[in-house]
């Protein structure tokens, strides 16, 4: 029920629910651990969530590096029942951490989490390999805050190749995540002073967009915007004319949608 509130936008709700559920299972937890730790670290994970998404970070972290450390040890007894519930855990620490300003506990949290993906993988590559890209780019932002480009840069090439692959059977699902995995790869090569291969990132990421775009404009027009705007801002010391052209693109598609708005109100 406090997911639901939540995914409604009833975050005080969520929160006040998670509160209760948290407290039920700490007690299940103290009479039998056996049964009740699995179910008391993700009821944690949820208080955790609920918590950042009113802003109350300290509060969210405390719930995560408990929920982390339950999945972890639980992991470390039974790694086929309960390794797979330990990244998203980490993953959960390492947005609290990144949230309060530690940037190097919140890159270490991803580190590990993207090393249980890969530990994953190679028990099952079929159900993970999407979780690993995912986590890939997920460090590889973290690498960004901490202002780690290199590593930021292969976290973020080794999850394009993985999605380039996933893409080949299933585009509907993989096509987005590789558009936003290609807009990561051009911020690093930017940042890195490598125009050319920021500027074929930024290209490929608007030519998913677009396509995307024609197929839900609401959900893809901004992103095909922004991915256009990032292609300008490469090209403008090289080419302003095509620079500018882009950016026309972008502004016009926001204006087509946006003038579809009122019609989608009154439907």
């Amino acid at each position: 029920m406090s997911v639901a509130n939540r995914a409604l936008g009833k975050s005080e709700d969520a929160l006040a629910i998670a509160v209760r559920a948290n407290e039920i299972y700490q007690q299940l937890a103290n009479q039998n651990p056996n049964l009740f730790e699995a179910n008391l670290a993700v009821s944690l994970k949820n208080l955790s969530e609920c918590n950042g998404a009113l802003g109350k970070w300290q509060d969210a972290l405390r719930a995560a590096e408990q929920a982390a450390e339950i999945h972890g040890r639980l992991a470390t007894q039974d790694s086929d029942t309960f390794e797979p519930e330990l990244p998203m855990s980490l993953h959960a620490l390492s947005v609290c951490f990144a949230e309060g300003g530690r940037i190097h506990e919140a890159v270490g949290a991803a580190e590990r989490a993207a090393e249980a993906y890969e530990r994953l993988v190679k028990r099952n590559p079929v159900t993970f390999e999407p979780y690993l890209a995912w986590s890939l780019d997920v460090l590889a932002i973290r690498f960004g805050q901490a202002q780690r480009y290199e590593e930021a840069l292969r976290a973020s090439e080794r999850a394009r190749e993985i999605y380039e692959r996933l893409v080949e059977h299933d585009p509907v699902i993989n096509e987005p995540r590789l558009a936003s995995t290609l807009t990561h790869l051009c911020d690093w090569n930017a940042q890195l002073g490598r125009p050319e291969e920021a500027q074929h990132a930024a290209r490929r990421a608007s030519e998913l967009y677009d396509r995307l775009a024609k197929q839900n404009p609401n959900t893809f027009v901004p992103k095909f915007a922004r991915s256009l705007g990032a292609l300008a801002t490469i090209l403008w010391e090289t080419d302003r004319s095509e620079a500018v052209n882009a950016l026309r693109t972008g502004i016009e598609a926001l204006r087509d949608i946006f003038l579809r708005q009122p019609e989608a109100s009154a439907a």
